[in-house]
C-alpha cells in the first residue's frame, strides 16, 4: 500500500474512535482516559495524546504535508476545557504559559479548601484576617489557635496565601 493510502487509513481509524457531533460540540474520544483524564493513542509509531493527534491531522488537511510535529515547548490547549475532546475547532496550539493563563482566566485551579491537603477552610482564613490586630491579637496567637505554622499565618494575613479569599 502506498504511503498516502496508509496515511488516509490511519486518519480514518483515528476518527472512528471519536464520537463526532456538531461543529460546535465536543468530539469525545471513545477510548479509556489515563489517570489525569487525557487519552493517548499510537500515531506514526509513537504514543501521543489524542488531542495533539487531532490538531495535527486537521492542520495536515489544510496544508497537505506530513504530520506536523509541535515545536519544542508548544502544547495543544482545549478552549472547551474537556480533556477528551478532539474537535479541532476547540483545539489551539500555544505555550505552557498560554495554557496556565487559560486555566487561571477560567478559574480552573484547585484552590483553598478544595485542595485535598488543605488544613483550613475559606471561613477560617477570613476569621484569621478579621482577628489579626498587630501587638494585640498577633501572628503567634493565631498560629497557636489554628494549629498552624507562624509563617503560614503571616502569609494569610499579608494576602500572599489564600489570595482568592476576600
Amino acid at each position: 500500500m502506498n504511503p498516502a493510502k496508509r496515511k488516509l487509513r490511519a486518519i480514518e481509524r483515528f476518527w472512528n474512535l471519536v464520537k463526532i457531533k456538531g461543529r460546535r460540540d465536543c468530539w469525545i474520544w471513545k477510548g479509556k482516559p489515563d489517570k489525569f483524564g487525557y487519552a493517548q493513542t499510537y500515531w506514526e509509531g509513537r504514543l501521543e495524546m489524542v488531542h495533539r493527534v487531532a490538531l495535527s491531522i486537521h492542520e495536515d488537511r489544510k496544508i497537505l504535508s506530513p504530520t506536523r510535529r509541535l515545536n519544542q515547548g508548544e502544547v495543544v490547549r482545549h478552549s472547551c476545557d474537556t480533556r477528551l475532546c478532539c474537535n479541532p475547532n476547540h483545539l489551539l496550539s500555544g505555550t505552557q504559559a498560554d495554557n496556565i493563563k487559560d486555566r487561571d482566566q477560567r478559574n480552573r485551579t484547585c484552590r483553598g479548601e478544595h485542595r485535598p491537603a488543605s488544613k483550613l477552610t475559606d471561613g477560617q482564613v477570613r476569621e484569621i484576617r478579621r482577628k489579626f490586630i498587630p501587638r494585640r491579637y498577633g501572628l503567634k496567637r493565631l498560629a497557636k489557635e489554628f494549629d498552624m505554622n507562624f509563617t503560614t499565618i503571616d502569609a494569610i494575613v499579608k494576602r500572599k496565601a489564600w489570595k482568592h479569599v476576600k
